[in-house]
């Protein structure tokens, strides 16, 4: 007598996403969509849209099961307003690397975002087990009020330094202009002597091949523009003032030949 053991078809068992050909599908289009974006200067706001995409799509399978309450759909579409909103006003880099561990970080946040007000939806209007007393509710709409409150100083904050920003980038003056036959790569690195240079760096806008530092405790920023045979370097300061003695010294030193 022979037993007869069975072996369960462990693919048929995963669902989609974790089977190894949905991955190497998805890893292909994720790196060819990136590829494709970083020629108009968009591969940091597209690796940004496809976290929040994915962060999004984890969170509504998570609460599927409250999907017919009318604060579900309500909640992601604001929600993926918001962040649309967010990725059209700001410059988004791509992420740190090392970029595996820094993508999943990018989008477990995001996902504890998500999912964090979902539930918070759910108490809020969904039916409860026992009926909540007076002290309860005073305790929750305390709560709440701090919810809104941190919310409101963080809008308030981000406005302000919006505001900001826009009043230093119409007093800045460019002090500083030349050309260099030194690579955009050396520059970065030159100009930037700190941890992740190339990420330092924004895009400058209308310009695919321009790269922005900006030091927002002096107010200066440094421009590169790759103009094929040469690179131009141009630095602004605000209201003109003279550039601080640091980034002089670094400006006439990135200027000169970069020996390798």
């Amino acid at each position: 007598m022979t037993d007869q053991i069975s072996t369960p078809k462990a693919e048929e068992q995963e669902p989609v996403w974790a089977r190894t050909w949905f991955v190497l599908l998805a890893g292909c289009a994720f790196g060819g969509a990136i590829i494709f974006a970083d020629q108009f200067g968009e591969a940091g706001r597209t690796e940004w849209a496809v976290i929040f995409a994915v962060s999004w799509a984890i969170s509504t399978a998570i609460f599927w099961s409250k999907r017919k309450r009318w604060w579900f759909w309500t909640s992601l579409i604001v929600l993926g307003a918001l962040h649309a909103a967010l990725l059209t006003q700001w410059s988004w880099h791509v992420v740190p690397a090392p970029s595996a561990y820094s993508l999943k970080g990018a989008v477990f946040l995001d996902l504890l975002l998500y999912c964090a007000w979902l539930w918070w939806m759910s108490w809020l209007f969904d039916p409860h087990a026992t009926p909540r007393s007076p002290a309860s509710v005073q305790a929750e709409i305390i709560l709440y009020g701090f919810v809104l409150i941190m919310f409101a100083t963080t809008a308030l904050v981000w406005w302000g330094i919006e505001i900001r920003q826009q009043e230093v980038e119409r007093e800045s003056r460019v002090v500083a202009e030349g050309s260099t036959s030194n690579s955009v790569y050396d520059l970065e690195r030159c100009f930037f002597t700190g941890r992740h240079p190339d990420y330092a760096w924004e895009p400058q806008a209308g310009n695919p091949n321009g790269e922005t530092y900006r030091d927002d405790v002096y107010h200066t920023s440094v421009t590169v523009i790759d103009a094929g045979n040469n690179r131009r370097v141009r630095v602004t300061t605000l209201r003109g003032e003279p550039m601080h003695s640091k980034l002089a010294a670094t400006y006439a030193r990135c200027m000169r030949p970069i020996s390798l």
